[in-house]
């Protein structure tokens, strides 16, 4: 994905209470794909993103950079969920540049995130259906103003303090 355009997607950001086309943001942004049950990478990627906002915030550059979140588990991740999720790590989902975004469907999650961003997921199948999982892979995106990706980070936990320079750099270009 690297030097591509972003696909040309719209999103629902339920928290929102709007839809998001991602080809339309006009700021250096930074998307990464979860779901809020997970309890191996997901809170790494979210809190990492929480951080670099907590940054942007103390050094004044909050409005110059948005966050998009996606979930790839609409069934479970409702506004309501994403909401106590935000307070359960700490992120300041009010905030005018953090979107959770939720594909409409199991079917739409499929279509965008794996079919358009290419990240892998492929939910268990254990007994009790309420505690199914994914097994998915980890990716995170800076992608400049014009909707361009810039860098990929594929690391389970990537440090922000990498992502922060490299979106100086992108803020800067």
């Amino acid at each position: 994905m690297w030097g591509e355009q972003i696909p040309d997607v719209t999103v629902p950001a339920p928290v929102d209470s709007r839809a998001i086309r991602l080809r339309d943001v006009e700021t250096p942004s930074l998307l990464t794909f979860f779901f809020s049950h997970c309890r191996t990478v997901c809170p790494v990627l979210i809190s990492t993103q929480r951080n670099i906002q907590a940054h942007a915030q103390t050094n004044g550059y909050s409005d110059a950079i948005s966050f998009f979140p996606t979930t790839f588990d609409p069934a479970r991740d409702t506004a309501e969920r994403l909401r106590t999720y935000a307070d359960d790590m700490n992120v300041d989902a009010d905030r005018a540049n953090w979107h959770f975004l939720r594909p409409d469907s199991k079917e739409r999650a499929g279509a965008v995130v794996q079919d358009q961003f290419g990240v892998a997921f492929q939910r268990t199948e254990p007994e009790d259906m309420d505690t199914y999982m994914f097994t998915h892979s980890a990716l995170t995106l800076l992608v400049n103003a014009d909707g361009f990706v810039e860098r990929t980070y594929r690391a389970k936990s990537t440090d922000k303090e990498t992502i922060i320079s490299d979106l100086r750099t992108v803020r800067e270009a």
